[in-house]
C-alpha cells in the first residue's frame, strides 16, 4: 500500500471461494492504490465501500492461501490487530511461544519478517501504565464527547461534573493521551520515524 496507513477492522476466511475477507479503513488517496491492486490481481474483489468521515471502510476479498492469516490460523494463533504503515505490515497475535519459530519460518516463505517482539499477553491497561485517574478521565471524556469535533463538552464543564479542578482533569487526561499514543507508536514500531 505504498506509504498509506491501512487499519484492519477484521478478517475472516470465506470457504466458498477460498477468499480472505478483510474490512479495512483507508484514506481517500489509498482508494486509488486499492483499485490498482485489484487490477494487478492482488485483491480479488472490492465488495463494498462506505465513506466514514474523511476515511473509507472497504470490504475486500484477497487470496487466503499463502496469506499471513492462513499461516497464523494453521498454527493456532489468534489475531488481535493488524496495521499496514510505512510499507510494512504489523501483526499482533496470541500464540504459544513454542509455535513462534514455525510461524516465522512459514512467514519468511511469503515475505520478510523484519522484527519480532514477544511478550506475555496482558490485555489490561497495566501494559500502558495508566493510573486509575487517567482511566477514569479518559473514559469520562470519551463518553461525554470531549474528543469529538466539534467538542460536545468543554474541559471546564467536564471537570466540574467530575468534582475536580479543570487543571487536574487536563493534567491526567493529557498524561493518558501521551501514554496511549506512545503505546500505539511503539506497537507500530514507527515512533523513531516521527519523533
Amino acid at each position: 500500500m505504498d506509504g498509506h496507513v491501512v487499519k484492519s477492522l477484521g478478517r475472516s476466511f470465506d470457504h466458498s471461494d477460498n477468499g480472505l475477507r478483510a474490512l479495512v479503513v483507508v484514506s481517500s488517496s489509498s482508494m486509488k492504490t486499492l483499485k490498482s491492486l485489484m487490477d494487478e490481481g492482488k485483491i480479488k474483489d472490492i465488495v463494498n465501500v462506505q465513506r466514514y468521515s474523511d476515511k473509507f471502510i472497504v470490504d475486500i476479498v484477497q487470496e487466503y492461501n499463502n496469506s499471513v492469516l492462513s499461516i497464523l490460523n494453521n498454527n493456532g494463533a489468534i489475531v488481535l490487530d493488524t496495521v499496514k504503515a510505512n510499507r510494512r505490515e504489523y501483526w499482533t497475535f496470541v500464540t504459544y511461544e513454542y509455535k513462534v519459530p514455525m510461524i516465522v519460518k512459514e512467514l519468511n516463505k511469503i515475505g520478510v519478517v523484519e522484527k519480532i517482539k514477544l511478550s506475555d499477553y496482558d490485555g489490561s491497561t497495566r501494559e500502558i501504565g495508566l493510573t486509575e485517574s487517567e482511566i477514569k478521565y479518559v473514559i469520562a471524556a470519551a463518553k461525554a464527547g470531549y474528543f469529538d469535533y466539534p467538542r460536545k463538552v468543554r474541559a471546564k464543564d467536564l471537570a466540574e461534573s467530575l468534582g475536580v479542578k479543570e487543571s487536574t482533569f487536563l493534567y491526567h487526561l493529557r498524561n493518558a493521551q501521551k501514554k496511549l499514543i506512545n503505546k500505539l507508536l511503539r506497537d507500530l514500531d514507527i515512533r523513531e520515524q516521527i519523533i
